[in-house]
This record gives C-alpha cells, structure tokens and sequence, in this order.
C-alpha cells in the first residue's frame, strides 16, 4: 500500500502527537488524584521537634474524623467533620482541623513516596505549619 508523499508528514505528526499524549496520560491521572480514603498519621516535622500530633481518618460523602491517639486502627477521642477537595486543595468545612485553622494540600504519590501525603498551611498566613498527614 502506498501513501502518497503529501500526507506522509501529517501522519507522522499525528503519530507523534499520539505518543505524547499516551506519555503524558499517568502524569495527568497522578495530578488529578484524590487522596484515597482511610486513616493519615498526622506527623510534625524534625524542624518543630518532630513528633506524632493525631491521626485523620478521611471517609465518603466528604466526611473525616479527628483524633489525637489510635489504638490500631482504631481511633481515640473523635471529633467528627467534613472537608472538601477542589484541585490538589483540601479545605475542612467543619470540625477540628477548621477550628485549628488549616487547609491542606495533596501531594500525589510519587517515586520517592508511593502513597502521597497531605501537608498541612495555616489559613491566616498561607504558610506551612509544619505538620503533614502520611496514609498508615
């Protein structure tokens, strides 16, 4: 089959378009992802004296729950609320985490980090708080 000479360049254009875009496909879907639901270790960093600070367990319908220990799986002492995602920011609409002040933003799973995390800005000053929340 012969393809005439005029169109050879258009389909290789097209073709390289093609690979791009296959390329580029788990890229855009890492971007885009949510933070899977379950439980995040809320964790200072060492500049702050590093330690434990409580445990987010996000659930459906945008809900999660605080506490400040976990047996387990199981978490301690809860306070309950509801949060929201729009692009990679999460915005607490209720509970602890507001009244604390925070927003958060997700970090897509990477190489380094296979699992993603949730680092944590105060609302006031837009700045990091030092804490972050890492999937158990």
């Amino acid at each position: 089959m012969d393809i005439d000479l005029r169109l050879r360049p258009a389909l290789i254009g097209a073709a390289v378009l093609a690979a791009c875009a296959v390329m580029l496909l788990p890229g855009l879907a890492a971007a885009r992802s949510r933070p899977p639901r379950g439980t995040y270790d809320c964790l200072t960093s060492a500049l702050y004296n590093g330690g434990y600070t409580g445990s987010v367990k996000l659930m459906r319908r945008g809900r999660y729950v605080y506490a400040v220990q976990r047996k387990g799986s199981r978490l301690l002492s809860k306070s309950r609320g509801r949060w929201r995602m729009r692009g990679h920011k999460v915005r607490w609409l209720s509970g602890p985490m507001k009244d604390a002040g925070f927003y958060g933003v997700w970090n897509p799973p990477t190489r380094k980090r296979a699992k993603g995390f949730i680092a944590l800005f105060s609302k006031r000053s837009h700045s990091a708080s030092g804490i972050a929340c890492y999937p158990v």
